[in-house]
């Protein structure tokens, strides 16, 4: 994530409130999300998208994850506790 050069321009407007940081993360769950409903599912597994990134990494996906789902811009559910946690989008455009 810190790697890709993606610095959000042209981020969709209601995104405007975020950081860059959350925007950054936003695009990423975006891809995956892209990449799942061809596939057919509607959710994405969080502990996938965040393989083989390092705990710093995890941990800001983590965090920016909660902090949408605050905004109401993506739903995190898990089954029980220490589950892994399944993310569904909620907004057509969150990562635009």
């Amino acid at each position: 994530m810190y790697q890709e050069a993606e610095f959000c321009e042209g981020v969709n407007p209601e995104l405007d409130g975020f950081s860059v940081r959350t925007r950054k993360v936003a695009r990423y769950l975006h891809r995956h999300f892209t990449v799942c409903n061809s596939c057919r599912e509607e959710e994405v597994n969080l502990l996938e998208v965040a393989e083989r990134r390092t705990k710093k990494e995890s941990a800001m996906l983590f965090y920016e994850t909660l902090v949408m789902k605050t905004r109401g811009f993506v739903d995190v559910k898990r089954a029980d506790r220490y589950s892994i946690l399944e993310t569904s989008q909620m907004g057509a455009n969150v990562g635009r």
